[in-house]
């Protein structure tokens, strides 16, 4: 089995191209608790990695395990990896697939003494607009507002990024509540912070951000690995690595893997 965890959108459907390459293993996806019960307050990451570590143990209560998780959900199977191992359970590979342990702000938004709450707004436009394959809207991010609720930011994404997804025929009700779980997510996975417990990762990564590099990226790879380092690079880049054409290659590199764990 391997279980493939959420991005900050909440669901798994960033693999679509993926699991069906994913050779003679029953592929598990795992959603955003917060899609699953929306009413649930912001926990820190380590807690709904517990929740996602005992799902997963009850799925597979016996052998080792396989996690996998592209961006934030990179981030996800780390933690939920080490909630195994509190577990007792023995991680054969956790594939983080361009995982930024720091997420960065945008290149496309860079901008100084801006709040967290403005860079998350930020994020989410951008990330939505990169997977709908368009460029993010031109937004004057001085005159975005500080909002005073989970919803009205969400009501203000919606309005942002309106032109874009109209092909997607969703309703404005629909919409907000998955913006919602967007930045219900985002506030989970920015408390991750980096454990002194190491795990057998397995890093792959587009050969336009070059994750490797830890020098640019500020990723202290040395404090993720038990072995030795594993490094795999996909041509494309941070969204494109999950594309049809690429993911065949990411599925290759992955069942090779598996078959050899």
């Amino acid at each position: 089995k391997i279980f493939l965890l959420h991005d900050t959108s909440g669901n798994t459907s960033i693999y679509k191209n993926l699991v069906t390459r994913l050779d003679s293993y029953s592929v598990f996806g795992i959603n955003s608790i917060y899609i699953q019960n929306p009413r649930k307050k912001i926990h820190k990451i380590s807690s709904i990695a517990k929740e996602y570590a005992k799902e997963i143990a009850s799925i597979q209560p016996k052998n080792s395990i396989n996690l996998l998780g592209w961006c934030s959900g990179g981030i996800l199977a780390y933690q939920v990896a080490l909630e195994l191992i509190n577990l007792g359970r023995h991680i054969s590979n956790a594939f983080l697939i361009e995982t930024f342990l720091t997420p960065p702000l945008s290149k496309d938004f860079k901008e100084t003494h801006i709040s967290n709450d403005i860079q998350d707004i930020l994020f989410i436009i951008e990330d939505i607009s990169r997977k709908l394959n368009t460029p993010p809207p031109n937004i004057a991010i001085h005159e975005i507002p500080q909002f005073s609720s989970t919803h009205k930011k969400a009501e203000y994404i919606y309005k942002t990024i309106k032109p874009l997804i109209k092909k997607l025929h969703l309703e404005k009700k629909h919409l907000v509540f998955l913006i919602k779980i967007y930045l219900k997510n985002n506030k989970t996975i920015k408390s991750f912070k980096l454990p002194s417990t190491k795990i057998n990762a397995r890093i792959i990564y587009s050969s336009d951000s070059n994750i490797k590099n830890s020098k640019k990226h500020h990723i202290p790879w040395k404090e993720i690995y038990s072995e030795k380092k594993y490094f795999y690079q996909i041509s494309g880049n941070h969204y494109s690595i999950m594309n049809l054409s690429n993911s065949k290659a990411l599925a290759l590199h992955i069942n090779n893997t598996l078959k050899r764990s």
